[in-house]
């Protein structure tokens, strides 16, 4: 499954954190795994694959041949969602020849990179029968810059006034309604509400052995740990998990964000559906260890003075551990050793990132699992230029090191 047209396939597959969680779900199906439901009553048999969507969460699990009180569970958590623009659904004026649509900032996009683009738009779709994703398979819109004859400071810093200036233009639409009805096939009456994105149109690239693409982050940590949990399938004695939350973006804290009562509670049931009660609970999570994975920053070429010297990790180099005296990063001494000791098993050069002591530092998902689950916990991801933009650079090299590692990581779980 591991190849660069297989991720670059994943990444235009999912233009939004609903249809990365879908194409996932998808994935895993085609395996065999078995979806579950959670009104419905589960029941676990080892070496089968198990999975649970809801809306952009994802979580796929392996039961092992010993209860997870008795071997822990090896788990991986990323995060399906990425800095975009959302559409303001049931708004719009007129101005000849556009439809032009206020957008809302989700997530800490850099704005400028968003503009004189080809923009895609998709999302969800709610009617009395059924909710429906779609995408547009053409642009449909854009947002472009003012002249800078008319504009003269816009290359001085110029920051953007999201309610008027970021209005997107769609040349030749009526009504959004009208849009989402053509790509989504639901009537336009029939439509009660929608979640709506613009995304870059352009596919992803390679430049040199450097990806070119939206969304990177966070869709290479989804990529390598999905592939990974699949590629090593085997029945062993230990458990083995992966958990895309939505929302990582703008802070996690909706019902299927990391910072839900999803994540413990599939945890807790997983281990009472297993036969075990609230000790055995607290044994697994007490031999489990969680490797959450996200994008790094590397050292930009034009701005290396932003890194500490000796933290500064560059693309190409293989995957980040990631620390922070504040733990905005969950890595402590005892999980950095752990990842380290994966990538010298799996013959992967590994880099270090603590960012400079005069600069505030970033998070992720991994510090919001550790002290929810109470789960020893590594941060760690690929090097990254232009993290946030429309447009970001990594290495494909980099991501395969990540699959190596997160491969030997489920293995050995395994095989306990």
């Amino acid at each position: 499954m591991f190849s660069s047209k297989s991720f670059f396939h994943y990444i235009k597959k999912s233009p939004t954190s609903l249809h990365a969680a879908a194409v996932s779900a998808d994935i895993v199906a085609e395996k065999g795994a078995v979806a579950l439901r959670p009104e419905e009553p589960w029941s676990l048999e080892a070496g089968k694959i198990y999975h649970l969507q809801k809306r952009g969460l994802f979580a796929a699990f392996r039961p092992g041949k010993l209860p997870p009180w008795e071997t822990g569970i090896a788990l991986c958590a990323a995060h399906t969602d990425s800095p975009s623009l959302k559409l303001k659904f049931e708004s719009g004026t007129r101005t000849s020849p556009f439809l032009r649509v206020p957008v809302e900032l989700y997530g800490g996009a850099i704005v400028s990179s968003w503009l004189d683009r080809e923009l895609s738009c998709s999302g969800l779709v709610v009617s009395a029968d059924s909710n429906r994703l779609f995408t547009t398979d053409e642009p449909v819109a854009i947002i472009p810059n003012l002249a800078i004859h008319l504009n003269p400071k816009v290359n001085d810093g110029y920051g953007y006034q999201l309610q008027d200036e970021l209005q997107a233009l769609f040349p030749g639409i009526p009504s959004l309604r009208e849009l989402v009805s053509n790509h989504s096939g639901l009537p336009g009456d029939d439509i009660l509400a929608a979640d709506l994105f613009l995304h870059d149109h352009v596919a992803p690239s390679e430049l040199g052995g450097v990806m070119v693409s939206g969304r990177i982050d966070n869709l290479a940590s989804c990529y390598a740990a999905l592939s990974a949990f699949l590629d090593a399938s085997a029945l062993g004695a230990g458990w083995t998990m992966i958990l895309f939350s939505d929302a990582e973006e703008v802070g996690s804290t909706i019902d299927s964000g990391a910072d839900s009562a999803l994540p413990i509670n599939l945890l807790r049931r997983i281990v009472a559906v297993s036969g075990g009660g609230e000790e055995e609970f607290q044994r697994t999570l007490a031999r489990s260890f969680l490797v959450s994975a996200d994008g790094a920053h590397a050292v930009h070429p034009n701005f290396s003075s932003k890194h500490d010297p000796d933290f500064a990790p560059r693309i190409g180099g293989g995957p980040v551990v990631k620390m922070n005296a504040l733990y905005r990063y969950a890595t402590n001494a005892e999980s950095a050793g752990v990842f380290i000791s994966l990538c010298n098993e799996a013959g992967v050069s590994y880099q270090r990132l603590i960012g400079r002591s005069d600069m505030k530092s970033g998070s992720t998902v991994g510090s919001i699992l550790s002290a929810a689950l109470s789960i020893n916990t590594v941060d760690v991801g690929i090097p990254m230029l232009a993290m946030h933009s429309i447009r970001e650079c990594a290495s494909f090299e980099d991501l395969e090191a990540l699959y190596r590692v997160l491969l030997l990581f489920f293995r050995k779980a395994e095989g306990q």
